[in-house]
């Protein structure tokens, strides 16, 4: 079954454009590990996400933009922004945000 490992990468990785028999396909996925998504919800107005030490209140959602606040520790007032959908979807990903009210 080694010998077979790097053909099987290389039509896995559709270096050679062949069509698999589909008692293949089971071989080939078994061989490229897929990572565990959990997709975030997507935004939308009204949203509040929590992370560590901060909150961000979405206010409005448009087809490319969202206004939002970012509140961090015990602000008072915050500024109202205005951001592109994925960059604020980034940010929320790489701090690891939970959607507490929705």
């Amino acid at each position: 079954m080694d010998a077979v490992r790097p053909a099987f990468n290389l039509i896995c990785s559709h270096l050679i454009p062949i069509a698999l028999p589909e008692s293949l396909w089971h071989t080939c996925l078994e061989y490229m590990n897929p990572k565990n998504r959990i997709p975030l919800k997507p935004l939308e107005t009204g949203q509040v996400w929590s992370m560590e030490d901060s909150r961000l209140h979405i206010e409005l959602v448009g087809k490319h933009l969202v206004h939002y606040k970012l509140i961090k520790g015990g602000a008072k007032r915050t500024p109202m922004s205005l951001s592109n959908k994925k960059s604020v979807e980034k940010y929320l990903k790489d701090n690891q945000a939970v959607l507490v009210q929705g």
